[in-house]
């Protein structure tokens, strides 16, 4: 978790430039990358790393919780059955298992992750 939110964080004057970017869309006076990327413009892109990094660490806990379980649950139902002759725990499977797994969290997740993306992207925004 915590080190989803690091990234998350150190990721994030990127992220602020694009919702930037993506909100002046129609304004007269549009601001470009290269203007965004002034050393004058930190503290602009710099704006809600604090909630970044303090709402990203329940997301990222719940995320890899959830992750975790989902995959005991899907090797427990695969082992030992078979579809059409083929062992589902066979390891050829592994990638799709894990594929699923990663499926069913993100989607569970979205609960805590719509949440944060709001409040971090209106701070983002001003």
């Amino acid at each position: 978790a915590v080190s989803r939110s690091v990234a998350q964080t150190v990721m994030h004057p990127a992220n602020t430039m694009k919702t930037i970017l993506q909100s002046n869309r129609g304004a007269e006076q549009r601001q470009t990358v290269a203007q965004l990327m002034r050393p004058s413009n930190f503290k602009l892109l710099s704006r809600g790393a604090g909630a970044q990094l303090l709402l990203s660490i329940p997301h990222g806990a719940v995320n890899f919780a959830v992750l975790e379980y989902v995959r005991r649950r899907v090797t427990a139902i695969a082992e030992n059955r078979e579809v059409f002759g083929v062992r589902l725990d066979n390891p050829r499977f592994g990638a799709g298992w894990d594929f699923l797994s990663s499926c069913v969290s993100t989607v569970c997740c979205s609960v805590v992750s719509t949440p944060q993306m709001m409040v971090t992207d209106n701070i983002m925004a001003g």
